[in-house]
């Protein structure tokens, strides 16, 4: 069983497995790549293992739920941390291979979490659905230390489960780093970055953000990307705002550059026919819960509905986790109405991740403030971007364990055939 696979700068070459276009690797469904437990053991190994009882740990992991009646939709999850067990080495190692799915009912609940076919490679991704497999595209840590874009792809067989991944590694390293992930349904984006030794013109170096896009088109078919394209610059040098791509418009809210550090600054951009980002445009800032104040965030989670845009989480300008919510109207323009605040979260997350499905809005994981959360949290969205009073804690399955970082798909089940 292979445990764990380091690809070095050469050894794609060496192997045979890189050409022009890319790097490909093939891993089939059920050999599990990665930490954790083995097949049959606590849902962290290959096949079907299943995660019930007690919700994983983390903040609040009481597991709770129940399981789903007909399931409507599927569940996937995947990358990101988990706290690194006591008897794996290594520095890296709390960054996950494993993915796991749980089925959604019609009431839109969310059931027990079983594991799939492991990811060959970890790092910072997003991940979705896209022409009957899951597609995702990111920075893994295993390639040069996040330096390489790489895309995966899997085709859902008729168990609704992805089957082999397909790995594209572009051959292009990145120059800096902290390079915001942001997927489409065309293709993968880069935005803003960080560096601590960008040369300053006089034979020394200095810290630099930088406020630039880059695009890379993805086969939908394949999984192969296309080489990367600039597109428009942000209106400010930054890394890791909040980022969605919808209906062909690219959003980013917050991040982290220069004074000040921590951004409110809300943008957007129209993509072209081909997925490539236009000029950003500024919205102004997203607003504080006192009168006349703003909303420092990095890396807020986004989501949206048909009307309205979300923003959930992060971490504020002390460092601290987030657990404020936002919803902003869409505009025709594919700009934004104004921000107003709804029901907070029951505990502060950063790192997390939310979707949107019917008239609920889930939340998954992220960095609580002194451990990693393993919940889902669940609300019903009432109309005009307003949230219900509570959120619910306990009607879903936690995660298997406390996670933060994730990559989160929703896949209609049926949706393989497509």
């Amino acid at each position: 069983m292979i445990r764990s696979l380091r690809l070095g700068p050469t050894l794609g070459a060496l192997l045979g497995l890189c050409t022009a276009g890319g790097c490909a690797l093939f891993f089939p469904s059920g050999e599990y790549v990665g930490e954790g437990g083995e097949a049959g053991g606590t849902g962290e190994g290959a096949g079907a293992t299943t995660s019930t009882g007690p919700g994983g740990g983390g903040v609040g992991g009481s597991g709770g739920g129940t399981q789903p009646g007909d399931a409507v939709a599927r569940v996937f999850v995947a990358f990101g941390d988990r706290d690194k067990p006591p008897e794996i080495p290594g520095s890296f190692e709390t960054k996950v291979y494993e993915v796991h799915y749980a089925d959604m009912d019609a009431q839109g609940v969310i059931g027990d979490w079983r594991s799939a076919a492991s990811t060959p490679l970890r790092g910072q991704f997003e991940m979705d659905h896209v022409g009957g497999a899951l597609v995702a595209y990111g920075r893994a840590v295993d390639l040069d230390g996040y330096n390489r874009p790489v895309s995966f792809r899997a085709p859902l067989g008729d168990d609704g489960l992805p089957t082999a991944w397909t790995v594209t590694v572009d051959q292009a390293t990145l120059t800096y780093g902290s390079r915001q992930v942001v997927l489409g349904p065309r293709g993968g984006y880069l935005l803003g970055g960080y560096s601590s030794s960008w040369p300053d013109g006089n034979g020394g170096t200095t810290t630099r953000y930088f406020e630039t896009s880059e695009f890379t088109a993805i086969d939908s078919a394949t999984g192969t990307m296309s080489a990367r394209v600039e597109g428009g610059v942000m209106s400010e040098p930054k890394r890791n705002p909040g980022t969605l791509v919808r209906d062909g418009v690219l959003y980013a809210i917050g991040g982290y550059g220069s004074s000040p550090t921590y951004k409110t600054t809300v943008e957007y951009s129209v993509l072209d026919a081909d997925g490539l980002p236009g000029a950003f445009v500024g919205l102004g800032e997203l607003p504080g819960i006192q009168v006349n104040t703003t909303l420092p965030l990095l890396l807020p989670a986004l989501c949206a509905d048909d009307t309205h845009l979300y923003v959930v989480g992060g971490t504020l300008s002390s460092g601290s986790p987030s657990d404020l919510v936002l919803s902003a109207p869409f505009q025709s323009d594919g700009s934004l109405g104004e921000f107003t605040h709804q029901t907070k979260l029951p505990t502060p997350l950063g790192a997390t991740r939310c979707l949107v499905r019917g008239e609920k809005v889930y939340v998954f994981g992220g960095q609580g403030t002194s451990e990693r959360s393993a919940l889902v949290l669940m609300n019903d969205l009432t109309g005009g971007g307003a949230l219900g009073s509570a959120w619910d804690t306990t009607t879903n399955r936690a995660l298997p364990y406390a996670r933060s970082g994730a990559a989160v798909a929703l896949v209609p089940l049926g949706a393989s055939a497509n």
